[in-house]
């Protein structure tokens, strides 16, 4: 159970203020968006966890992520417990319990199902590009993404010779900016070519990433995604762009 949330908190922090994990007899969902509605979260997650049974939401996923991650709670001694509570006619997970060996322990409370808000919502996507880069491509957008962060927020894509290129920075020669070749032979059709979208939340995804490949998608009426596949689950993103 402690690999399971492990996984989820590394793949959403920092990226949200908060998440909504829905435990369902077929597996687990996890749904999240930002407070601007620019990044959604739709993840599945492959084991069945009786445990997780019901809704419930997470916040402060930072300070989740140092519990799950701090070294007394990681030994063999140690123990970690999921404490449920009845409420407004339901039944939830309500707090996540932390044990270390020498009965030292920590409390983690979660959110009411009733206190979450609207549910992360997009209508059906048609992607019309899909492609996975190698990792050292991935490794080159996070690198020079990185380094153009501090003076520009964008980026977009661009094709030429039947290439996709991810452009970092603003379109156009008046600002700073650099390109990356992500895929040839690829159909323009299905691309959002007057779209542009935020950086850091691209980078952020890709940095969450970590050694799993990252399949980076593209929908003409201004969407990208990013799916990752972990041992636990499989983690879409969709961006939302603007037109510019």
């Amino acid at each position: 159970m402690k690999d399971l949330l492990t996984d989820i908190v590394r793949q959403v922090a920092p990226l949200f203020d908060k998440i909504r994990v829905t435990g369902l007899d077929e597996g687990t969902k996890v749904e999240a968006y930002t407070e601007d509605k620019m990044l959604y979260l739709f993840a599945d997650l492959k084991a069945v966890e009786p445990e997780l049974a019901g809704e419930f939401g997470i916040s402060n996923l930072l300070l989740l992520r140092s519990l799950l991650e701090f070294p007394s709670y990681k030994t063999d001694a140690a123990k970690f417990k999921i404490n449920r509570n009845a409420r407004d006619g339901n039944n939830f997970v309500s707090e996540l319990e932390f044990n270390d060996a020498s009965g030292g322990c920590a409390m983690f409370r979660t959110i009411n199902p009733r206190m979450l808000g609207d549910r992360a919502r997009l209508p059906p996507i048609s992607w019309g590009v899909s492609v996975t880069p190698p990792k050292a491509k991935i490794t080159e957008v996070i690198q020079l993404t990185t380094m153009l962060a501090h003076v520009e927020q964008r980026f977009s894509v661009n094709y030429q010779n039947r290439t996709l290129f991810l452009v970092i920075g603003a379109k156009g020669t008046t600002s700073h900016s650099a390109s990356v070749a992500l895929a040839s032979d690829i159909d323009c059709e299905g691309l959002p070519l007057k779209w542009v979208f935020k950086a850091p939340h691209f980078l952020s995804v890709l940095k969450n990433a970590g050694n799993q490949p990252c399949t980076i998608r593209f929908y003409k009426e201004g969407l990208s995604g990013i799916v990752i596949e972990t041992d636990h689950g499989i983690y879409n993103y969709v961006l939302r762009g603007t037109e510019g």
